[in-house]
């Protein structure tokens, strides 16, 4: 049992010993909320099942409170018990393991503070989902909000950004509701949270997937532009969005890194995500790619084929030499976060999940030969349609292989993408991005342009440090100025 110096107990709350939290706890994970009075906790005991009360819980545990019997067994730290959670009359419960961390008694009985290891990733997000709702009560995940978001992805100006026309978006309308109805119950593969600050009324909302293996991407950021709205009410907002879109990963093997597309003069991602990364580029564990973004519309269209010049897929052989390249060209956490690794680059273990979602996400290479010498790649990615609303997950990223005089390269760039035309086509797209990260954009001349951006990769050791930053961002900050 702990002594009363390394645990303090007050209204209900369990709190860390003094001098600040444990040794490798997770402040934001162990962040705790008060239980609701219709959770219920049953625990499984030798001489049968007995009853707890939950007085707080966390996305890693939970404190409960049990009445003093004698005819029980004695609670001990390092006991596991298996219990059930109970958060709904009607609904099931979720079956758990409790590791017991602390026990201490009190007038009303033993109370145990335990670590939560949930039997199965579909139980795992249940009980994420449960505490999230409680710690951030304004915001909820979920399709049942379709019709709302997508009012406010209008109203907001989300449509206008990168200078798109809005109606351009209304042929995606019935295929991002789609996705994100397949979504619910599938919280690995991604999510929508909404914020709802007084009622009904949708007043944020950002989205959440899983495009590379162990990498999360936010996207699709909105939130009402009331213009009486106070500001500190719209920077709480935006704070509560990141803190519900971020806070209930746990960094690991399964989240390794945060990833963004940012346009390149939105201030808020400017001071919000590119300083940030940029701060903590020298350690390895975040990096900023600036490109230019590029939308290509599709045609039925072959690949080009020349004399000198084709466009094939490309070999194992010549995939490897892709991959090779890209490690001496860019960041560690480049290649790392975008599964541009040999272990990775197939995407199988991604695949199965999205397929488990009823959800595409594949990955292809071409390569343009000049004389049977493979000289540039293209990598395609694409997505289920209505993932991304800016295509940004059905998209291409072009790799020099070596040293080729400029006019060749561009040569070989341009049939590139015209083959990509053919393959998105093909796959039912009207339209691609290409993700210019060279200075050499002739062979991009033909196509619309759609402004600088920047790929933002953080790795998710520094999520706590980044969310804080954003906390800081948002609570009474000179330098957001006109910012609402």
């Amino acid at each position: 049992m702990r002594s009363s110096s390394s645990i303090r107990v007050a209204r209900n709350l369990m709190i860390s010993p003094p001098g600040g939290p444990r040794s490798g706890v997770d402040a934001r994970r162990s962040k705790r909320v008060s239980a609701p009075s219709a959770l219920g906790l049953l625990l499984k005991e030798p001489r049968g099942v007995r009853a707890a009360r939950v007085n707080n819980f966390s996305y890693e545990g939970l404190q409960f409170l049990l009445p003093h019997d004698t005819g029980q067994v004695p609670w001990h730290r390092g006991r596991a018990v298996v219990a059930t959670l109970h958060d709904d009359p009607g609904g099931d419960p979720l079956p758990l393991t409790i590791e017991v961390l602390f026990t201490q008694n009190s007038n009303h009985g033993t109370v145990c503070g335990g670590r939560v290891v949930p039997r199965e990733q579909r139980v795992r997000d249940r009980y994420r989902l449960l505490v999230a709702n409680h710690i951030h009560p304004r915001t909820r995940i979920g399709a049942y909000s379709n019709e709302s978001v997508w009012s406010l992805y209008a109203k907001s100006g989300y449509f206008g950004l990168s200078n798109k026309d809005p109606s351009a978006f209304e042929d995606l309308r019935l295929d991002a509701f789609e996705v994100a109805k397949r979504l619910d119950g599938k919280e690995d593969v991604g999510f929508r949270v909404v914020h709802h600050a007084d009622g009904p009324e949708v007043t944020a909302s950002v989205s959440m997937i899983r495009p590379y293996t162990n990498t999360w991407m936010g996207h699709q950021m909105a939130k009402n532009k009331d213009p009486y709205m106070p500001r500190s009410e719209s920077r709480r907002i935006l704070r509560e969005l990141y803190e519900r879109a971020y806070e209930p990963f746990e960094p690991g093997e399964d989240f390794a890194w945060m990833l963004g597309y940012c346009e390149g003069h939105v201030r808020w991602m400017q001071i919000a995500h590119l300083e940030f990364a940029e701060r903590h580029a020298a350690t390895g564990l975040a990096c900023v790619v600036p490109l230019r973004l590029i939308e290509v519309p599709c045609e039925p269209t072959r690949a080009p084929r020349t004399r000198t010049l084709s466009i094939e897929e490309a070999t194992p052989q010549e995939i490897d030499q892709v991959l090779c390249a890209l490690a001496a060209t860019r960041p560690r956490a480049y290649v790392e976060a975008l599964d541009l690794v040999p272990e990775r680059f197939a995407l199988p273990a991604l695949r199965a999940r999205w397929g488990a979602a009823h959800m595409i996400r594949t990955r292809n290479v071409l390569v343009a030969r000049v004389d049977g010498v493979a000289c540039v790649a293209a990598i395609l990615e694409s997505a289920e349609r209505g993932t991304n609303l800016f295509n940004m997950l059905d998209a291409v990223r072009l790799v020099p292989l070596g040293p080729l005089p400029a006019e060749l390269r561009e040569s070989a760039a341009t049939a590139l993408l015209q083959a990509c035309r053919g393959q998105y086509w093909a796959k039912g797209r009207s339209a691609f991005v290409y993700l210019c990260e060279s200075k050499e954009r002739a062979h991009a001349a033909p196509f619309r342009d759609l402004g600088d951006g920047y790929t933002w990769i953080v790795s998710s050791l520094l999520r706590n440090e980044f969310l804080q930053h954003i906390r800081n961002l948002t609570v009474d900050n000179p330098r957001l100025g006109l910012l609402s």
